[in-house]
């Protein structure tokens, strides 16, 4: 994320959103710090399946470290509701197996 007080080209200011939303381009092209512009142009030039490929693989490299994705407030309340709520009674909750033979059973 860009840090600056003054609002970007997409609108974006650090801690503040201006009213106008930024298209998905701008947004790429804003963020794409280790990506120059020119590189950013082919990438976007390639078909879907390829750009689709590129998004798997930095979608795997955020995966792998889940502890480094930054939670909103309200995430970390829902999380922290849910593991009250399974404490506070265990047995309420479903193995994989039953869940996964619920989504499975013929309707």
């Amino acid at each position: 994320m860009i840090q600056t007080s003054e609002p970007t080209s997409t609108g974006r200011a650090l801690g503040a959103m201006t009213l106008h939303e930024p298209t998905s381009r701008q947004i790429a092209v804003e963020y794409a710090v280790c990506v120059d512009e020119a590189q950013l142009e082919e990438i976007l030039k390639l078909d879907v399946e390829e750009r689709l490929r590129i998004v798997q693989i930095i979608w795997d490299s955020i995966a792998a470290s889940p502890a480094t994705v930054p939670l909103t407030t309200a995430e970390r309340a829902e999380i922290d509701r849910r593991l009250a709520e399974d404490d506070a009674d265990p047995g309420d909750a479903m193995t994989w197996q039953e869940t996964r033979d619920l989504i499975e059973r013929p309707r």
